[in-house]
């Protein structure tokens, strides 16, 4: 189009020009013809001789015209082709050109854009150089059978010059080789520091020093709107860099580990972000525009896989406490009030006369709060010498105070402020849930042995925590027809909270899954997460004991049959399958 609208500019100021020449060309000619005639008429008149030269020429007024009107022509078209480079608006805005911005954009909001550009351009120099891309691997055993080479690849942060990383713990647990790979090409191998099971973050170890790191930020300040910028590497693609804004706080989620079948992450408190993090991104870091760890990568919400904008993080502030520990102690140790917290919002804030504080929606009777003292509903605004501005102070000061050290707690309860002293407990592990593979079900990871909440995953998404940008599982080619034949599918005795978070009924009875093995009989046939196993070869299924012992004596090859409902999205809609498979 800006070439056309070129092509017609310059045909007009060549056509123009041409007139131009040619209407001077005429005045000219006819003057001189005119000055001529008069000359030879003044001649004969006079009876001069033919060498007369008179020492004016008398030009006719229109020759004079003709003369005056070609010149000005001719001027104008010069002048035109001249200034041929400078095109007019309309080619201007066809064209794209920089006349077009600079007519269009105030030059102080230009200069601003511009500006604006280079800080982000200097931003991710600064902190580019302080993400690392970490790549993991062992050989492993599936369910199935061996599964072979198994690798995986995420995101780490420098926090500390002499070679201490901070990534998630689910990008290097049960991996055997850790080697961490620098912007500026240096490799080397790593040393894992785990935490414990309840969080997800890890510290990676290597032999250098003088390394660029990033400070922490003050994440209990970071506000939803404010810009952040996320770096690490999806997709294996080290050093990609996105920006977006903090949309949300204060997310918690209950988010399987796909890589550990059978164990459940617990997140009570993430930054919600919709800068774009994709799988490798992981471990990566989460900067503020002053260039500061606001957090950890960790999930995304997504049902394919990949970013649908909204990605989450966990906050600094934990992951600075459970690093800080990792390094100082070599593990992670809680003191444990067996209290279960919840935010306190505005609205309830100033129902029971606080400005801040922890609200405790549940408090264990066979717990050492209890015994203290602390009751459902009162508000914790202080441990220690701790201020508790809202439930993730709390849960963190369980990182600060260790088992059987004696704290004061503060509360308020009926707007009056106490104070009682608690006896810090070790916090129950985890609960485990055995793999399938070794004959084992899933029980309930829930109840009191959740010390802060049930979190549930909301419906729609699938929450993935997205370490690996190319894991390469047996899921794609046949399967493995090794060892012990398995379903593959994690299953529990359906609780309340499964019952809520699935939707089902409460007449609906048997078994619901919570999790399939890639490449297993259970992933083949399309078993899901939420699905309730009702019967298992005619057989009713009324606890996962019961699936165990019908599994037991099966062989490769044999037909069977399975019975299950998929409950949707609550509105009372479902599917009852019954499926004939061979192992």
């Amino acid at each position: 189009m800006a070439c056309k609208e070129g092509s017609k500019v310059l045909l007009h100021h060549f056509g123009l020009g041409t007139v131009s020449i040619l209407s001077a060309f005429f005045g000219i000619v006819t003057s001189i013809n005119s000055a001529v005639n008069a000359d030879e008429e003044t001649r004969k008149k006079m009876n001069t001789p033919n060498n007369f030269q008179p020492r004016t020429s008398v030009f006719k007024k229109s020759s004079l015209w003709f003369l005056a009107a070609g010149v000005a022509l001719g001027g104008v078209a010069v002048a035109t082709f001249h200034h041929i480079p400078v095109a007019s608006d309309a080619y201007a805005q066809s064209s794209g050109g920089n006349s077009r911005l600079a007519s269009v954009i105030n030059p102080s909001s230009l200069a601003t854009l511009k500006a604006l550009d280079e800080a982000r351009m200097e931003l991710a120099q600064v902190v580019m150089p302080s993400v690392v891309l970490i790549k993991s691997s062992n050989t492993a055993s599936g369910q199935m059978g061996p599964m072979g080479a198994v690798q995986g690849e995420g995101s780490g942060v420098i926090i500390r010059p002499d070679g201490y990383i901070i990534t998630n713990d689910h990008v290097v647990n049960g991996f055997n080789k850790v080697t961490v790979e620098l912007k500026d090409g240096r490799s080397f191998p790593g040393q894992v520091i785990r935490s414990d099971a309840s969080g997800d973050i890890a510290v990676v170890k290597i032999n250098a020093s003088n390394l660029p790191s990033l400070p922490f930020a003050n994440s209990s300040s970071v506000e939803p709107g404010e810009s952040v910028m996320a770096v690490g590497a999806p997709f294996g693609l080290q050093n990609t860099v996105t920006f977006g804004h903090v949309s949300a706080l204060h997310r918690s989620q209950q988010i399987p580990d796909e890589r550990a079948p059978g164990q459940i992450r617990f997140y009570p408190d993430l930054i919600q972000t919709d800068a774009a993090i994709n799988p490798g991104n992981s471990g990566g870091a989460l900067v503020n525009m002053d260039g500061e760890l606001v957090g950890i990568n960790t999930a995304i919400a997504s049902n394919d896989g990949a970013s649908n904008g909204i990605g989450f993080a966990i906050p600094a502030d934990e992951a600075r406490l459970v690093s800080d520990l990792l390094i100082q102690k070599g593990t992670v140790v809680r003191g444990y009030l067996d209290v279960d917290p919840e935010p306190l919002t505005e609205y309830k804030a100033s129902q029971l006369g606080v400005k801040r504080g922890a609200y405790l929606r549940t408090v264990m009777s066979n717990g050492p709060a209890y015994a203290a003292g602390l009751r459902n509903g009162d508000v914790v605004t202080q441990i220690g010498t701790t201020p508790v501005r809202n439930y993730m102070d709390l849960r963190n000061a369980g990182l600060e105070y260790q088992p059987g050290q004696s704290v004061p707690v503060t509360y308020v309860r009926d707007g009056v402020s106490h104070t009682v002293t608690v006896k810090l407990t070790s916090a129950p592990k985890m609960p485990t849930m055995p793999n399938q593979g070794q004959g084992g079900q899933m029980p309930s990871p829930f109840g009191n042995g959740n010390p802060f909440g049930n979190f549930h995953m909301p419906r729609g998404f699938h929450f993935q925590m997205n370490p690996f940008g190319n894991q390469q599982p047996q899921s794609n080619g046949p399967e493995n027809r090794t060892g012990t034949p398995r379903l593959g599918a994690m299953v529990t005795a359906i609780t309340p909270d499964l019952r809520s978070q699935f939707n089902i009924p409460n007449d609906v009875n048997g078994v619901v899954v919570t999790s399939v093995d890639s490449g297993s009989v259970a992933a083949r046939i399309g078993l899901q997460p939420g699905d309730v196993i009702r019967s298992f070869d005619g057989k009713t299924i009324g606890s996962p004991q019961d699936l165990i012992n019908d599994e037991k004596g099966i062989k490769w090859g044999q037909n069977h049959s399975i019975d299950f409902e998929s409950w949707g999205s609550g509105n009372g809609s479902f599917s009852e399958n019954r499926l004939d498979f061979q192992f």
